[in-house]
Order: C-alpha cells, then sequence, then structure tokens
C-alpha cells in the first residue's frame, strides 16, 4: 500500500511544476484539483517501508559485551598490538577468522561464536591476550 505525500512534499512538486511548466497560477482553483491528481499520482510511486528498514523492534541478538557491538575492523585497526594482524575470510556460506602472531606464525585460535563479527572481535581479544603473555601459540 502506497502512503500518501506530505503537504510540504505536494507544494515542492507543485514549485517544480509551476516552475517549469506555469499551468496554475496560485490563486486558480483548478490548482487545488491539480494538486490532488499530482498526489494520487506520486503516492503510487512511494512503496510502504519494508520491516527491516523500519523502526521495528530489533531481532538481532546483541552481545553481553558492549565491545562486541562495535564494529570490529575498526577495532583491530586500532587496538591489535603490533605485529598482529587478523584475516576475516569469507565466501558464500562460509566464513573463518585466523590470527597471524608477529612472526607470521597463525597461533591455535579457534571460536565458536555465533555471529562473524564476535568471532573477529574474539580474534582480537586473542591477539591481545597473547602479546600481553608475550606468546604465540
Amino acid at each position: 500500500m502506497s502512503k500518501t505525500l506530505t503537504a510540504t512534499q505536494i507544494a515542492a512538486v507543485m514549485e517544480i511544476v509551476d516552475d517549469h511548466f506555469g499551468i496554475y497560477p496560485a490563486d486558480d482553483p483548478m490548482r487545488d484539483r491539480f494538486a490532488q491528481a499530482m498526489r494520487a499520482l506520486l503516492a503510487t510511486q512511494q512503496p510502504e517501508p519494508r520491516d527491516e528498514v523500519t523502526d521495528a523492534p530489533r531481532t538481532e541478538r546483541r552481545h553481553w559485551n558492549p565491545v562486541y557491538n562495535t564494529d570490529p575492523v575498526q577495532r583491530a585497526c586500532t587496538e591489535l598490538p603490533e605485529g598482529w594482524g587478523v584475516n576475516a575470510c569469507m565466501e558464500r556460506d562460509a566464513g573463518w577468522v585466523e590470527v597471524y602472531g608477529p612472526n607470521g606464525e597463525e597461533p591455535d585460535f579457534e571460536s565458536d561464536a555465533s555471529h562473524f563479527d564476535w568471532r573477529i572481535h574474539e580474534a582480537i581479544d586473542f591477539a591481545i591476550e597473547a602479546a600481553g603473555k608475550g606468546d604465540a601459540s
């Protein structure tokens, strides 16, 4: 179902029409009929917003740790220890995260997080802990 345009939107369209075509002067009674026709015509071009792009309640589970609700890529760029790296690998229907130590070694990192971005956060946490211990295994 389409939504009706607001008065401001109709006025903007009418102004454009007046500027370009000068069809009806402001005091002409036909202007209202034209506005109604334009409103009906333009309303057909406005689909109802889909549920996923409205203010509907979030169905996606949030992580208990607020850090994990942030962008993992930005976090990796600022918090990874010197020399450490995280690769997020993705393909259709699959994704995995790899951690690399300062000498290029690949320590034994595993994650069972239910969201892919949380796996990246866990990899960052792993690298921070391992660097703090001076360990890459």
